[in-house]
């Protein structure tokens, strides 16, 4: 029995490692999801697969932060983090001794989710862990609220016996979570296509709940946004001169979206989920 019991616990401690070429984690891991992304098979802050990593404040300040992103990592969206659940099936899982949610997709790739916690502080500096038992990732996703961003959150169910995953906001000043990166996205590609961006954007773009938002400075020259389907058919367009766009009613899919300020354009590639 107790052979046994010591072939599958190494049966499934090589299953998650599988698709990890070697043990200097962190790797990028393929779950087969439509949108593409690719996933940290570690929490930023640690090179072991069910470490606990750092925690992040939702301004996203810290140096430590962008140094650990590099141009190789980016922080999540709400979409992307979506993805895991609907795209995946997901499991309570204990991992070398530490508790989680298990993700695997649809060509049996998987990825573990360490339940790390998360830090909940005021304004006098003082933090203190809450939820201990759970598991809380940031997304770099605004919420609708004022400095709240979204997050994922997970958490064992006694009555279902088995992991919640769920989302949320949380005011990203008082708040340090973890994060765990997916691969940034340097290159868009339309119908075959490469396209190339110009040297500085001089705007922000967010997806949350399947509405782009772009904020621009640039309320004296209008912003010129064209939406493509990768088959590049045109699924929106616009101008206008406000600060803040808000572009809707997209159909579910990665669009490719063109923006125009000034003679310069700037391409985008996005995952709208609803």
């Amino acid at each position: 029995m107790r052979t046994l019991f010591i072939f599958l616990l190494a049966f499934i401690t090589s299953t998650i490692n599988a698709q990890c070429p070697d043990d200097r984690h962190p790797h990028l891991i393929d779950l087969g999801l439509h949108s593409g992304t690719m996933w940290s098979c570690c929490n930023l802050g640690t090179n072991d697969v069910n470490g606990f990593g750092d925690y992040f404040s939702g301004d996203f300040s810290s140096e430590n932060l962008k140094k650990l992103l590099g141009d190789t990592y980016a922080i999540p969206t709400i979409d992307q983090l979506k993805e895991l659940q609907d795209q995946c099936n997901y499991k309570f899982y204990t991992y070398n001794g530490v508790n989680g949610v298990l993700f695997t997709g649809k060509n049996g790739n998987t990825l573990f989710f360490p339940a790390a916690a998360s830090y909940c502080g005021s304004e006098d500096g003082d933090y203190s862990i809450n939820n201990e038992g759970s598991g809380a990732y940031w997304s770099q996703s605004h919420s609708n609220y004022d400095d709240y961003n979204d997050f994922m959150e997970f958490y064992y169910d006694d009555c279902d016996k088995d992991m919640t995953v769920c989302f949320g906001e949380r005011k990203s000043v008082y708040n340090k979570l973890s994060i765990r990166a997916v691969k940034a996205s340097n290159e868009t590609s339309l119908n075959g296509i490469t396209l190339e961006n110009s040297d500085i954007k001089p705007y922000e773009l967010r997806v949350n709940n399947g509405v782009v938002t772009i904020n621009t400075n640039n309320s004296n020259k209008p912003t010129t946004w064209e939406v493509y389907n990768l088959d590049a058919t045109c699924d929106n367009s616009g101008s206008s001169k406000k600060k803040t766009i808000c572009i809707n009613d997209l159909s579910k899919g990665v669009k490719i979206i063109k923006i125009s300020i000034d003679g310069k354009s700037w391409y985008e590639k996005v995952l709208i989920t609803h």
